[in-house]
C-alpha cells in the first residue's frame, strides 16, 4: 500500500460488510431507542444513577464513531449504510448531552479526577466527530485518526493533561471544603473535632486519592511531610476512609487475631464455602452448592434435598446487629456476631461468616444486596 492510495480502492469482505451493516448498525440502534427510553424516564423521575449515565453512553458512542468510519467507503451501494451515517450523527447529540449533564453534576460533587476527565475529553470528541458528520457536505474520514491522535496528547501531555486538571481541581476543592468548615487560616490547616460527617468524609476521601494517586506534596494546603497516621493531629479526626463511605456500602471481616476456636462437637462436617465458587462441593455422600443469583445455599444427598436456604435474611439480621453496629464498618467481629444457625427434620447446620460485603438498598428495611461472603459450613445430618 503507497501513500497515494485511497481506502475505497479496497474491497471489504463479504462477511465485514454483513457483520458491519447488518448486525452491528441494527445493535447500535436498538441500543439507542432503549437509551432514549432510559433516559426520558430519568427526565420524569429527575432521579440521576450515580456514575451509570456515562458508561451507557461514552462507550457505545465511541464505538458508533469507529463504525461510521469504516462503513465509509462502502456507502456507494449500501442504502442502509448511508442512512445510518446521514441519520445517527444527529439523533446521537442529545443522548451525548444527557451523559454531559450526568458528568457534569459528578464534578460539582466531587471535582475531577482522572477518570472523570477522560469522560469528558472523549465525549467532546465524539461530540465533535457527530457534529462534523452532521454538517460537512463531504466528511473526510483522515478527520478521525487525527483528532483522536490530538486528543491523546492532549490528555497525557502539558497543562491540560489529565493529571494536571485532576490535581488542580481536588485542590481547589479540598481549600473550599476548609474554609467552609474555618479550618483553614492564612494558609495553615486548623484541627477541628466537631465539623459535620459528610465534611469529614469530603476531607478523608481527597486524602485517600491523594494517597492512592498521587503524592502529599501535590496537595498544597497540606503540612510539610505529612502521613496519614498525622490526621487526627492536623484535622482534629482519625485517618478511617472505610468510616465514611456511602451508608449503602459494608463489610465486615471475623477477627482472626490470635486465632479462634469452633465446637465442632455436635457436628459431622467441616466445610469451608465461597460464594465467588459456584462449584458444587462434594463430600463422600453429600453435594453442597451455593448459588449466587438468589443466594441460596443447597445441600443434597443423592436426589434428596437436605437444605435449600436464603441467606440473605440472616446476613440482613447481622448487619442490623447493634452490637456489629457498633463495630466500625470494614474492622473485624466476633464469632459470635458473624454466626447463624438453621435447622430442619433433616439437617443442623452452622454458619460462620468469616467475610462478608455488601450493599444496602435505598432504604435498609428493603434489604441488602449481598456482593460476597466467605463461611464456614458445620453440619449434622441427622
Amino acid at each position: 500500500m503507497e501513500s497515494k492510495d485511497e481506502l475505497e480502492s479496497y474491497t471489504y469482505s463479504r462477511s465485514l460488510k454483513v457483520l458491519l451493516l447488518y448486525i452491528i448498525i441494527p445493535l447500535i440502534s436498538v441500543y439507542t431507542l432503549i437509551l432514549y427510553v432510559y433516559f426520558a424516564k430519568i427526565l420524569m423521575t429527575s432521579q440521576w444513577p450515580k456514575g451509570l449515565v456515562s458508561h451507557l453512553v461514552l462507550w457505545y458512542s465511541s464505538i458508533s464513531v469507529g463504525v461510521i468510519f469504516l462503513i465509509s467507503p462502502i456507502l456507494k451501494d449500501n442504502p442502509v449504510g448511508r442512512i445510518f451515517k446521514n441519520v445517527f450523527p444527529k439523533i446521537i447529540i442529545p443522548i451525548l448531552a444527557m451523559m454531559f449533564v450526568s458528568i457534569g453534576i459528578r464534578i460539582n460533587q466531587y471535582g475531577i479526577t482522572e477518570n472523570r476527565y477522560y469522560v469528558v475529553l472523549l465525549g467532546l470528541w465524539v461530540l465533535g466527530i457527530m457534529l462534523y458528520y452532521s454538517i460537512a457536505k463531504k466528511a473526510k474520514n483522515i478527520i478521525v485518526p487525527i483528532t483522536l491522535s490530538l486528543v491523546m496528547l492532549i490528555a497525557i501531555l502539558g497543562p491540560l493533561s489529565s493529571f494536571s486538571f485532576a490535581i488542580s481541581s481536588q485542590n481547589s476543592r479540598f481549600d473550599e471544603i476548609l474554609l467552609e468548615n474555618n479550618m483553614l487560616v492564612d494558609g495553615a490547616i486548623v484541627a477541628n473535632t466537631s465539623i459535620p460527617s459528610e465534611s469529614k468524609k469530603e476531607i478523608t476521601n481527597i486524602i485517600n486519592y491523594f494517597e492512592m494517586y498521587h503524592q502529599f506534596e501535590d496537595l498544597k494546603s497540606l503540612p510539610e511531610n505529612f502521613t496519614v497516621s498525622d490526621m487526627e493531629s492536623v484535622f482534629g479526626f482519625p485517618y478511617n476512609p472505610y468510616d465514611y463511605f456511602d451508608n449503602e456500602y459494608f463489610y465486615y471481616n471475623l477477627d482472626m487475631n490470635g486465632g479462634f476456636t469452633l465446637d465442632i462437637t455436635n457436628y459431622d462436617y467441616y466445610i469451608n464455602i465461597s460464594t465467588w465458587n459456584e462449584q458444587i462441593i462434594s463430600t463422600k455422600d453429600l453435594d453442597i452448592k451455593y448459588y449466587r443469583n438468589n443466594n441460596e445455599l443447597t445441600i443434597k444427598k443423592g436426589e434428596e434435598i437436605l437444605l435449600s436456604q436464603n441467606i440473605l435474611d440472616y446476613v440482613l439480621d447481622i448487619y442490623k446487629n447493634s452490637d456489629i453496629k457498633a463495630i466500625e464498618k470494614g474492622i473485624t467481629s466476633s464469632v459470635e456476631d458473624m454466626s447463624i444457625e438453621i435447622e430442619n427434620e433433616k439437617v443442623k447446620a452452622k454458619l460462620i461468616f468469616t467475610s462478608i460485603n455488601g450493599q444496602v438498598k435505598e432504604d435498609v428495611e428493603e434489604g441488602i444486596l449481598l456482593e460476597s461472603a466467605d463461611m464456614i459450613l458445620l453440619l449434622k445430618i441427622k
